[in-house]
């Protein structure tokens, strides 16, 4: 056996992680300038964060706050 089929991994396909997804979770396109995208993730990166959980902080922050008011 090659050292290549050694390390690889069983994958899950792309149709049980879809299906998986579209069970658990909402899809949301969020459209920014281009540039804006980069931006973010750094940001997000810098904070030990995935884009999408500073996504979802963010509302989460922003909704708490306007509650409060």
């Amino acid at each position: 056996m090659s050292e290549l089929a050694k390390e690889r991994k069983p994958r899950v396909s792309y149709e049980v992680t879809k299906r998986y997804q579209d069970k658990k979770y909402d899809r949301t396109v969020i459209l920014t300038h281009k540039g804006k995208k980069e931006k973010l993730k750094l940001h997000a990166a810098s904070r030990g964060e995935s884009l999408n959980a500073f996504i979802n902080r963010c509302i989460d922050e922003t909704i708490a706050r306007d509650l409060a008011e």
